[in-house]
């Protein structure tokens, strides 16, 4: 998926990636141009290193970037029982916790979702 997709999403401009079936909940920091195996991320490809947390390091701005400036990859599937999760240098957080995903857009002339 990594190798065939995501250089598609990447290149129209995707801002954020949701998926399921895993049993756990991840977030990726703000990345761009990781195509290959988990092993082959490199801190070159963050574009954002923080939080993306207004009570930590703050949110993503992507604004006062270029047109395209990486895509944050969600993992959100917390709702049954929780697989153990490895840590991967992509990932800001990896749970394996039950919970839910509560996402919310503020600017812009979107509507939130």
């Amino acid at each position: 998926m990594r190798e065939h997709a995501l250089p598609i999403l990447e290149e129209a401009g995707v801002d954020i990636v949701l998926g399921g079936h895993s049993h756990s909940y991840e977030r990726s920091y703000l990345i761009d141009g990781h195509y290959g195996n988990s092993d082959s991320f490199s801190n070159q490809m963050k574009k954002d290193g923080g939080s993306e947390r207004e009570s930590e390091s703050g949110l993503y701005e992507k604004g006062h970037l270029a047109s395209y400036t990486g895509t944050v990859y969600i993992v959100a599937g917390t709702s049954a029982l929780a697989d153990e999760v490895s840590p991967h240098s992509a990932m800001y957080a990896s749970l394996s916790i039950p919970g839910s995903l509560i996402l919310v857009q503020s600017g812009g002339n979107n509507p939130p979702i």
